[in-house]
């Protein structure tokens, strides 16, 4: 059967879709649950968050499921495109964004963004809470 394949049998899911994982604190623990209590892997991007949040984010994860899921980070935890990202970098992103931010109601970010946490700091958080997946990109700007 087309469901049945090494890699659902590797990763203990039942189909063989892996949601993949939004950045920038878009990533929906109602919707990596949903996927993983769907029977595929519900994905989350943690690229932004510290320790402590990488935490509380995975235990949120595991009060709405007890099927495997993914966590991903960044491995550089510095953007080198982001070296001259100043406040009126953010207000020319906005302006094309504002829509979007209007349709939802959510209100755009402020400057100065706030600092991101080290990859050292976040893998220590992997290692603790032990997800069925992790994965990692790296940023090449080259």
């Amino acid at each position: 059967m087309w469901k049945d394949t090494k890699l659902t049998d590797l990763l203990n899911i039942d189909l063989p879709i892996v949601q993949g994982p939004f950045g920038g604190r878009i990533s929906s623990i109602a919707l990596t649950t949903a996927v993983s209590n769907a029977g595929a892997l519900g994905s989350y991007g943690c690229q932004p968050f510290y320790a402590h949040e990488i935490i509380e984010i995975s235990n949120d994860i595991r009060k709405e499921t007890s099927k495997p899921f993914n966590l991903n980070l960044w491995v550089n935890d510095v953007d080198p495109e982001t070296t001259n990202f100043n406040e009126q970098s953010l207000v020319d992103i906005i302006k094309i964004f504002q829509p979007y931010f209007d349709e939802v109601g959510a209100e755009p970010p402020t400057y100065p963004l706030p600092e991101s946490p080290t990859f050292e700091n976040q893998i220590e958080a992997i290692f603790e809470v032990k997800p069925a997946v992790f994965q990692f990109c790296v940023w090449d700007s080259l």
